[in-house]
This record gives C-alpha cells, structure tokens and sequence, in this order.
C-alpha cells in the first residue's frame, strides 16, 4: 500500500515537471553570455548580452536556444528534460574538438545555462588548443521574434562562440 503511495507520488511530480516543461515561450530572449578562455591564455571577457529568437521548433527539437555559430560542429546526443536539456557539441572542420551544452529553465521565462568546450584551431599549417567555458542567463522579452534583424527560425540562433 506504501509503495503504490509513493509510485503514485512520484508519477504526480513527473506529470508536474513535464507540465512545466510545455509551459515554455516562444519569442525574444535576451541572453547575456560571459565567456572564461582556458587555452591558450586564460582570460574572462567582459558580458555581452544579445537579443535571439526561440520558436516552438527549436523548444520542440531541442527544449533550449542553441547555438549554431560554430558553423562546422553537430550538437548530437541532445536529452531533453522537463527542467531543461543536455547536449554534446561535436565539431570536425575549422574548429575541431568537443563540448557539451546544459540549459535549465528556472520557469518559463528564464534560464540558466553553460557551454564547455575543448579543442584546436587550424590557422595555416598550426593547431592551437583552445578550451572555454560559457556561462548563460536568459530572459523572456515578449512573443513577436520579427523585429529582430537577421532572425532566420529555420535554424538554432547564434548564442555563445567565444570571443575572437
């Protein structure tokens, strides 16, 4: 009898969080990104906030605002969660290496989220290791993604490249 109590109880919050989960918006989300670079000098650069659009594709596919400025990497491995999502970075041409990304939503109109990555860059005939880490806050502006210029929802928005 305890057990079924507590299974019961468990389904409730499972129903809960996945509720919460749909209760996401689609729209403008100003996100401020503040990049530390490990390699090859460490450094913290100053916040920098931009303005993207989330539509219901991306919360469908992916549950989060990814990037897509890396232009030659893969987010695979992608785990959506009723609070957020989880993700690899796989990049193969220009940049090569691997990261992961992790968003959570604190409620439906903000989240949290970070970006490790570790890897080289090929300029001319050298490899130069990079690592950084991106730290991510966002918040919901409003529904209408129209007013931002060169917006293209068919695609992830840029979100988080380190600092060149």
């Amino acid at each position: 009898m305890r057990a079924g109590r507590l299974y019961m109880l468990w389904g409730l919050l499972a129903a809960s969080l996945a509720a919460h989960a749909q209760d996401r918006k689609p729209g403008v989300y100003e996100i401020t990104l503040t990049t530390t670079m490990v390699t090859p000098s460490p450094a913290t650069y100053p916040p920098r906030t931009t303005q993207v659009c989330l539509t219901q594709a991306m919360i469908d596919k992916y549950g989060a605002i990814v990037p897509d400025n890396l232009r030659s990497c893969e987010v695979i491995n992608v785990v959506k969660k009723p609070s957020g999502m989880s993700a690899d970075i796989s990049c193969t041409a220009g940049i090569t290496g691997k990261g992961t990304l992790e968003v959570n939503w604190t409620d439906s109109e903000h989240t949290r989220g970070r970006i490790q990555f570790a890897g080289a860059v090929h300029p001319g005939d050298r490899e130069i290791k990079i690592e950084w880490n991106t730290e991510t806050v966002s918040v919901y502006k409003g529904p209408d993604c129209s007013a931002l210029e060169n917006s293209n929802p068919a695609k992830p928005v840029p979100a988080a490249a380190p600092p060149k």
